[in-house]
């Protein structure tokens, strides 16, 4: 039931995406277990700049896990980002935020939490 509203939540925020890049978080709830496996769309050959940020919420402790780096889309304009997996144990919640920058620029951003 959680995986399919986070899937519901992700094609949401696909919908809104911004003029010229795209932005899929790429996460999935499998039981315990939340994979965040980002994707980016854009023009061909673009270099740019990447954040993910992975919380976690729940009974008097969290965990934050963050990751950047840089990218350049391929012939389709597309490239995968840094991948994780974090545990999500009952009555916690998660959020997953992903930037991307052209330069210094915000160029998308798009984000997705649950329980």
């Amino acid at each position: 039931m959680r995986a399919a509203a986070l899937a519901l939540a992700v094609l949401a925020l696909a919908a809104q995406a911004g003029a010229g890049y795209s932005v899929d978080p790429g996460a999935s709830l499998d039981g315990r277990t939340l994979r965040v496996a980002p994707r980016v769309s854009g023009p061909p050959g673009e270099r740019l700049r990447y954040e993910i940020a992975v919380r976690r919420d729940g009974a008097g402790n969290s965990a934050d896990n963050r990751q950047s780096g840089t990218l350049v889309l391929d012939a389709d304009g597309t490239a995968r980002l840094a991948t994780t997996a974090i545990s999500v144990q009952p009555g916690e919640s998660f959020s997953v935020n992903v930037r991307i920058y052209e330069g210094e620029r915000l160029a998308a951003e798009r984000s997705v939490s649950g329980p």
